[in-house]
């Protein structure tokens, strides 16, 4: 149950909204892609479908030793991925400071960028994998 439960949050995530962007929605991972043009967008929504698909399959075998790989690339890609979203919103807020600086505009701009937010599909795929990797730890313990 802990696997299906985690590969159908992973599913869920990579289609629920990733980051609340003001003026700008709400995207996941395929409308990130599409939005700003970049292959990696794409290769994380198609990571994350894998990792769901092999994990509903390593369930319905009864194979959960799978779970630990499924899982752990997973949370290795969250864990990138959330790497990522740090660095780009510091260099971003570095830019904004360096652009508006003196400007009238600044708080605006301030504010436009403290309200980038994650969204809760991020969280369900951060949980769906700590379900995954967690299966794979009680069928250890079972064995």
């Amino acid at each position: 149950m802990l696997a299906l439960a985690g590969a159908g949050l992973v599913l869920v995530g990579v289609v629920g909204p990733l980051v609340a962007i003001p003026m700008g929605g709400t995207p996941n991972l395929f409308e990130l892609q599409r939005l700003q043009q970049q292959p990696g967008y794409l290769w994380a929504a198609l990571g994350f479908l894998a990792v769901a698909g092999l994990s509903l399959a390593a369930a319905a075998v009864r194979q959960y030793r799978w779970l630990w790989i499924t899982g752990l690339a997973g949370a290795v890609g969250w864990a990138a991925g959330f790497v990522r979203y740090q660095a780009a919103m510091e260099q971003l807020r570095d830019d904004m400071q360096a652009r508006f600086a003196g400007s009238p505009v600044a708080w605006f701009a301030r504010g436009m960028l403290a309200d980038v937010q994650l969204r809760w599909g991020a969280y369900c795929m951060l949980t769906g994998v700590l379900l995954l990797l967690g299966a794979a730890i009680v069928h250890e313990r079972r064995r």
